[in-house]
């Protein structure tokens, strides 16, 4: 496995360089592309750099590709932490460019206790197998990016 280069800082410790950034007319496959090119690892290294248990977190060689080309349409959360591990770029940069919220993980903004609903939701979730609970995801992250594309294009989903 090829070790990780290490980005270039421009003022200070703390500042990443501006090319580390994914730019705004950037597809999510493009900046994981550029990404990995940067830090020089090739497909199969970023692959085996991704945990092979569990197995929603792993990233093939081959799934990987797809994500690039743009024909792999809904990535899962877990896949795309996994790949920005690898990468070594911030969590959120990934998610956020695949039409999730920032933040690698799933809580309330405010600190509170989730809804009684989202309690409710959680809970049947809980019997499902490790599959389904991965379908039941990207189904949710499916409905979360169609109603983030509706909101931002001025368009009104059916009322609830």
């Amino acid at each position: 496995m090829k070790t990780k280069k290490q980005p270039k800082t421009t003022k200070g410790e703390d500042s990443l360089d501006i090319e580390l950034r994914p730019r705004e007319d950037e597809s999510l496959g493009a900046y994981i592309r550029r990404m990995r090119l940067i830090r020089g690892m090739g497909l199969g290294a970023v692959a085996d750099a991704t945990p092979k248990i569990p197995e929603s977190r792993h990233v093939s060689y081959s799934y990987l590709s797809q994500i690039e080309l743009g024909r792999a349409l809904n990535p899962s959360r877990e896949r795309l932490l996994s790949i920005a591990e690898a990468l070594g770029v911030p969590p959120q940069w990934i998610l956020e460019k695949a039409g999730f919220s920032g933040g690698s993980e799933v809580t309330p903004e405010d600190g509170a206790s989730p809804s009684p609903i989202v309690q409710q939701i959680a809970l049947r979730a809980g019997k499902l197998d490790r599959t389904d609970q991965e379908a039941f995801l990207q189904m949710i992250d499916a409905v979360v990016r169609l109603r983030r594309t509706r909101k931002n294009s001025g368009r009104k989903g059916p009322k609830s």
